[in-house]
């Protein structure tokens, strides 16, 4: 679920850096690339860095989850 979240939220920023990159001119085309370029190593990051080291560090899924809470019953007198 992780991998297709990170492909499709950089997917549609990337089309809307790219109608800027075609369709914005000259004024916004050294901008639309600096984006472009940010969201490729933002990909690489999250992708390639970030999980190996989460996997090296021993994180699970399981360590995100909050315990269900339990719930004391109650005592009468």
């Amino acid at each position: 679920r992780t991998m297709s979240r990170t492909i499709i939220t950089h997917g549609s920023t990337q089309m809307m850096v790219g109608a800027m990159l075609f369709m914005g001119g000259e004024t916004l085309h050294y901008f639309a690339m600096a984006l472009t370029i940010g969201i490729l190593f933002s990909i690489y990051s999250s992708v390639l860095v970030a999980s190996p080291i989460l996997m090296w560090l021993g994180v699970s899924r399981e360590d995100f989850i909050k315990p269900e809470k339990v719930e004391a019953e109650e005592v009468l007198p």
